[in-house]
């Protein structure tokens, strides 16, 4: 029996093979049918693509205006409160160029709150001592001056994209930020869009197939790229893995390391368990319990 860590390791001499995911055998079978699962078959084709080129953005990224020292992230002794008792409790913390975060911890704890300052949606950021992509909260900033900058993906956002249409159409209305296509498509945003599928490894029978005929984990890494095809500044995926099977985990964790890895989008990553993390991951907040509250833990990743 042989152990590897990449598909293309795997002798000519072997017969049969198995996927082991999240410590779970997921896949076994005869090696020669397993390589051809369109799963299996993905997660094969990403261990070809270190050092690639990610496809343009259609026009130049909002990230090209921030200077490229200035923090993405200041919140200062930051307390969001309902009804006098803290949500977020004097927390401080900042988000540099080239910082890619884990967000963890427990239902309840505030994560979703945080995440709410960070996007703009929250009332209370005016009361804070909040600056996103160098705009101090309350000096006049539209909401947009903020959501330029973000790409944003949610099991929320999975099921609410009830449109009947097909991955390629899912990927480009990332570019309209709208749920389907409700205006003209460039020949230029065609060809990138091509593109991002050339790099999922997506071939035209399956980019033209209904996208709720793909599995979960092939939707959800459709949901990424159409957040990613503008280049945001920050990406931040909400419980990406939610609801995945093992081998779904895997396919969506090991393409968003090749598609942060490869280009200058950071990442915020929220989860329930420090180990969800993918390995582009290089600071970590943790809400901690503590006295029927939370503490924070901040810092770079051991």
């Amino acid at each position: 029996m042989l152990v590897l860590n990449r598909f293309d390791e795997i002798p000519e001499f072997v017969q049969f093979a198995g996927v082991l995911a999240d410590c779970t055998l997921s896949e076994t079978g005869e090696k020669s049918s397993l390589l051809q699962q369109a799963l299996v078959a993905q997660l094969a084709h990403s261990e070809k693509l270190g050092g690639i080129t990610l496809p343009e953005p259609d026009v130049p990224p909002a990230r090209h205006a921030l200077a490229d020292s200035a923090p993405r992230i200041v919140l200062n002794d930051g307390v969001v409160s309902y009804n006098d008792r803290p949500v977020i409790n004097h927390l401080s913390w900042t988000v540099n160029p080239g910082e890619h975060w884990q967000i963890v911890g427990p239902n309840g704890a505030g994560k979703s709150t945080l995440l709410s300052l960070v996007t703009g949606d929250h009332p209370q950021g005016y009361s804070n001592d909040l600056t996103l992509f160098g705009r101090r909260r309350g000096s006049g900033e539209t909401i947009w001056d903020i959501k330029k900058h973000i790409g944003y993906v949610s099991s929320s956002l999975h099921l609410d994209y009830r449109v009947s249409t097909n991955v390629r159409n899912v990927i480009l209305s990332g570019y309209f930020d709208s749920i389907g296509i409700y205006q003209a498509v460039s020949d230029k945003q065609h060809k990138l869009v091509q593109q991002w599928l050339d790099i999922l490894g997506i071939d035209k029978r399956t980019a033209d197939a209904p996208f709720h005929s793909l599995s979960w984990g092939q939707q959800r890494l459709a949901l990424i790229v159409r957040a990613l095809v503008k280049h945001p500044t920050l990406l931040i995926l909400d419980e990406p893995l939610q609801g995945l099977d093992p081998l779904n985990r895997q396919l969506v964790r090991r393409f968003v390391d090749v598609l942060i890895g490869e280009g200058a989008t950071q990442l915020l990553f929220v989860s329930h368990h420090a180990e969800d993390a993918p390995d582009c991951i290089t600071h970590r907040l943790a809400f901690v319990p503590s006295g029927g509250g939370y503490t924070y833990q901040l810092g770079p990743v051991a």
